[in-house]
């Protein structure tokens, strides 16, 4: 007689979402590194983030954290972000309602004063929240990075040298 151990419980499928945006921009890579990597300055440009904090920063990472809002929905995510100037912003998920989430900024110098800037973002939700409406806030947000990035390169005149810009609490703004 050959006994069958009982099936496992079959999991429900995780859907993975994948973001990718690029534009190409009249402004140098380091520029272009420098304003991405101004995580402080997100709220002040991009729909959606309510707030950002540095939680820690060096020349080589950054931990950040965003708290997004869009159509009632709010959630924060901690990234640890690697810094590979001015090619390269890496994403990593530190906490957040994501089962998976992973992301890359890539700068791609074409000449000194113009460059292509490109975004992946692939993340699932955590399966014990409400999914769906959240998938739709993250496609949202993430959908809008590259254009809030674009119009913020744009207001800014070619000649301007990008300074990031301070909140002025050295904390951060509480979330």
């Amino acid at each position: 007689m050959v006994r069958c151990a009982k099936p496992p419980a079959v999991l429900a499928k995780v859907v993975m979402i994948r973001l990718e945006r690029s534009a190409l921009l009249m402004k140098s890579a380091n520029f272009m590194f420098d304003m991405i990597n101004d995580v402080d300055a997100y709220p002040q440009y991009m729909q959606g983030c309510e707030a950002a904090e540095v939680i820690s920063a060096d020349h080589a990472s950054m931990t950040a954290r965003l708290k997004v809002r869009k159509a009632g929905l709010s959630h924060s995510f901690t990234t640890r972000n690697e810094l590979l100037r001015p090619s390269q912003i890496k994403l990593e998920l530190v906490e957040g309602p994501f089962s998976r989430f992973s992301g890359q900024w890539s700068i791609l110098e074409l000449n000194d004063n113009a460059c292509k800037v490109a975004l992946l973002l692939e993340f699932a939700i955590n399966k014990r929240l409400a999914v769906k409406p959240l998938e739709a806030l993250f496609k949202s947000v993430g959908d809008e990075l590259v254009d809030a990035v674009c119009r913020r390169a744009g207001s800014l005149s070619d000649s301007e040298v990008y300074a990031p810009v301070s909140t002025g609490n050295p904390k951060g703004p509480e979330l």
